[in-house]
């Protein structure tokens, strides 16, 4: 959407004619609206031709039909040379929050990433990138922005891109740094239970291959909205991955009555860790691989390799999903 352009039922003008309320045409359907309240918006620029250039780009990263393979393109030279470094981006405490998007860029070949509704529904980012010159779609929850919960904006945002990605066979890489969904009266008058439904079934309706890297915390329902379980075709865990019903301090006093002080108390969040360590999940195949954060990108780039092939169509079971939010 093009800034200064307007998208919306009626005019200003009849707005106030009909009910007399008397709104600013911008605030009714500009470009603000479109991109941060109702998602409508995938990208903003500041002209025609800019806009243009926007729909040859992505469409760049698609087949020119749904039962073509996506396209694959050369690597750009200097992809993945971040990789080395891509911890020191991630702090050591689960609490404090940063930009996915850093680790998203190291792991995708060099300026590949074009994200789709980046000022809406913040917590998670969905984004059309290259990774060893295929075209795949990036899913991430971001700690940045509400800590990383993910709240109904962010649930209809992603269970769109599903649908896109499975309608043109881009494969399906999720990055997982959750706490869970967001909770409260908000989030109940926005449909919540609903909205994390639609997400999970579009996502195990999908069949595009789908790649899934516990980076830190993954908590509750999450753990399955974002690939865990039987809803991903491989599972990652770095080993600062830390997977359970909550966080363990929490599920201490939840499970046993116990708060930190109690005599007992740090023994058991110790015990409740170990349960949560990607070591007890790989030793009950809850995951396939605990992988070295640095060699993310060469793994995945061979599990695309294993699972896509040189011509991956997918079976397009989402055809008849409702494809606006």
């Amino acid at each position: 959407m093009r800034r200064g352009a307007l998208l919306s039922v009626s005019s200003a003008q009849l707005v106030r004619q009909a009910t007399g309320a008397d709104i600013d045409p911008e605030t009714l359907g500009g470009w603000r609206l479109h991109a941060q309240t109702t998602g409508l918006a995938d990208r903003i620029v500041d002209t025609d031709e800019a806009a243009i250039d926007e729909v040859k780009t992505f469409l760049s990263y698609l087949p020119s039909h749904c039962d073509e393979p996506a396209p694959r393109r050369p690597v750009p030279a200097g992809s993945g040379a971040d990789m080395a470094r891509i911890l020191d981006w991630l702090p050591e405490s689960r609490t404090q929050v940063y930009d996915i998007r850093r680790l998203i860029h190291a792991i995708v070949d060099r300026d590949s990433v074009f994200e789709l509704k980046a000022d809406y529904g913040r917590t998670a980012v969905t984004a059309l990138a290259r990774l060893d010159g295929r075209a795949v779609g990036i899913v991430a929850t971001n700690p940045r922005h509400k800590g990383g919960a993910l709240d109904a904006a962010a649930c209809r945002k992603l269970t769109a891109f599903v649908v896109l990605c499975d309608a043109f066979n881009l494969p399906l890489v999720n990055l997982v740094d959750v706490p869970g969904f967001g909770i409260g009266l908000d989030a109940e008058q926005q449909a919540m239970p609903a909205r994390i439904m639609n997400h999970m079934m579009a996502l195990q309706l999908a069949t595009v291959p789908k790649l899934t890297v516990f980076v830190r915390k993954v908590y509750g329902q999450a753990y399955l909205n974002l690939g865990g379980g039987r809803n991903s075709d491989e599972v990652l865990a770095w080993p600062t991955a830390e997977v359970g019903f909550m966080a363990p301090a929490a599920g201490v006093t939840v499970v046993h009555g116990l708060h930190e002080g109690d005599a007992g108390f740090e023994e058991r969040v110790a015990e409740l860790e170990r349960e949560t360590s990607p070591w007890t999940m790989a030793a009950q195949f809850s995951v396939q691989h605990v992988i070295r954060p640095q060699d993310t990108r060469d793994v995945l780039a061979r599990l695309l390799d294993a699972h896509c092939g040189e011509g991956f169509v997918g079976q397009h079971r989402l055809r008849d999903w409702p494809s606006a939010l």
